[in-house]
């Protein structure tokens, strides 16, 4: 939807909404109420919380320009006038292997032979939709489309996406003419073409042959970026009592305790119990654990219809706000912080997978129904026949090592895309960031065996690398089956089973470290997982 001329003409107003955002256009007369820089005829318009580095070759000739957060692979930021070392070993194949190994959330915009072109991070998390026609890229919507109405795509119920039973998918968004960029394509800004430059030959396989010195580098690579980002700008870890946080806790090492922040939200029963597991997590890490609840926050009910207002704005359209969001809880954060989630270490559990995989990938409609493009009941063949033709052609883009984790590449391409990398711009009380967004790191993850993944494998095995004690406090799950918090500490069969679980963990370690497993260790380890 275009603007409303209230906000339009109150640049504070127009900054706190599209804080996080950003708009490319060559437009010669664009003018936003926006910080710009530019790069050749183009024009990066971007909000006040986002910071712009200037990318330069080994001549100190600008290059281009990376909005949003990066870290390199030895720990530093890249910010100010940032030297491009990779550029030794040739423009366009030095840029895709510096992006290989970086981390972050961000964009990448660069001058090089050939012409312009635009990258992202592994989800385009900052956000990343293109209107061919207007000839302009941006986060989202509300900034691509400020000036017009928004055209309804026609292949999707809109009253449905405005709930939380329906979604845009497929690389699409809710303007018939703006489709959001693959996150693992270049976007020429000649032509708006889209060519694939990820997983390169050899980006998905274990360091070194090794899972060990593979979960070592994940683990590394995490510590690292957390502690880049906790040392120069307020940053917090919501915890849990599932296994992304944790598993974030334990990869971040020493550096969490640079943390700004470890806190759990408590709107409901299933919180309060996070938030209990989560409080015993940070006292083995020796952090201090803040308990936010939604009667605890001063905002009223104007406030919150105020911030769901302006989110609308920032997305264009009125998407359903977080749960967060429209109880308030998110107002118990500082603004501009930046809130790590573990969103990408979903890749180490498989959830997108399922027992039945391996016959209902032949199946599209399977792969359709994950998308969640409508509830599971309305799903059925006329809707399949309306999208398959887009899946197909989305699954022939993928090389062969892809292809073979096609459910993998799903939600990284086209499901996070439809979800965090469209709503994350909009929220602009803070920046969410995963620290494990990086391509090594999903690459060394996605090597791991599939089943391996999805029985919890490998995020024990991390954990008992990096934190062992971080195991001896149940999951959720755990706590669900051992009746809920009042049974659980007094439940001898759970101290028993974590007690398990550590010591087949600990075996298990021992064997990969040595180069292999004894023939049933999988099995003994997925039976130890049980509750």
């Amino acid at each position: 939807m275009a603007i409303p001329a209230a906000i339009w003409q109150d640049r504070a107003r127009f900054g706190r909404i599209f804080k996080w955002q950003y708009l490319l256009t060559r437009e010669a007369d664009a003018d936003l109420p926006m910080d710009c820089q530019r790069l050749g005829r183009w024009q990066l318009f971007h909000g006040p919380g986002l910071p712009v580095a200037r990318l330069t070759d080994a001549k100190g000739q600008l290059v281009g320009l990376l909005a949003g957060i990066g870290v390199e692979p030895d720990g530093r930021l890249v910010e100010g006038r940032h030297a491009l070392a990779a550029l030794r070993t040739g423009f366009w194949d030095g840029i895709e292997s510096w992006l290989e190994d970086l981390t972050g959330r961000y964009i990448v915009l660069l001058s090089g032979p050939g012409g312009m072109r635009l990258y992202t991070d592994p989800v385009g998390m900052l956000g990343a939709v293109v209107d061919p026609h207007a000839g302009r890229v941006g986060a989202g919507l509300g900034l691509v489309c400020h000036d017009r109405e928004i055209v309804p795509h026609p292949d999707y119920d809109h009253a449905l996406c405005e709930t939380v039973d329906g979604k845009y998918s497929l690389l699409d968004t809710r303007d018939a003419h703006v489709r959001r960029m693959n996150p693992n394509c270049w976007l020429s800004l000649e032509d708006f073409s889209e060519t694939r430059f990820w997983p390169r030959p050899g980006s998905i396989v274990l360091r070194q042959g090794s899972l060990v010195r593979s979960y070592g580098l994940m683990a590394h690579r995490t510590r690292l970026v957390v502690g880049a980002l906790a040392r120069h700008r307020p940053t917090a870890l919501p915890l849990s009592a599932g296994m992304d946080s944790r598993l974030l806790l334990g990869m971040a090492g020493t550096a969490a305790s640079d943390l700004s922040l470890v806190y759990s939200h408590e709107s409901t029963y299933a919180n309060r119990v996070d938030s209990h597991i989560a409080g015993r997590l940070a006292e083995r890490a020796g952090l201090r654990h803040t308990r936010h609840r939604p009667d605890e926050v001063t905002a009223t009910a104007e406030d919150t219809a105020a911030d769901i207002a302006d989110f609308h704005v920032a997305m264009g359209w009125p998407a359903p706000p977080s749960v967060e969001m429209a109880n308030g809880v998110l107002r118990h954060l500082p603004e501009d912080m930046v809130v790590l989630r573990g969103h990408q270490t979903d890749l180490l559990r498989a959830v997108f997978s399922h027992k039945e995989k391996a016959q209902a990938d032949l199946r599209r409609r399977w792969l359709l129904k994950r998308l969640l493009l409508v509830p599971h009941d309305r799903f059925g063949p006329e809707l399949c026949a309306g999208f398959e033709p887009r899946l197909e052609a989305w699954y022939q883009s993928l090389p062969p090592e892809a292809k073979a984790r096609q459910v993998d590449f799903m939600f990284l391409e086209l499901y996070y895309t439809s979800t965090i990398a469209a709503s994350f711009p909009a929220i602009s009380r803070v920046f969410y960031m995963s620290p494990f967004n990086g391509r090594r790191q999903i690459g060394h993850a996605l090597a791991i065996e599939e089943s391996y993944r999805r029985a919890g494998l490998a995020v024990h095995d991390l954990l008992h690398q990096c934190r062992a004690d971080l195991l001896d406090e149940p999951f959720d799950d755990d706590v669900a089956a051992a009746g809920g918090l009042q049974g659980y500490r007094k439940n001898d069969h759970l101290k028993l089973l974590l007690h398990a679980r550590r010591a087949v963990t600990r075996a298990r370690l021992r064997s990969l470290s040595g180069g292999g497993l004894p023939p049933d260790a999988v099995q003994l380890a997925k039976a130890a997982m049980r509750p």
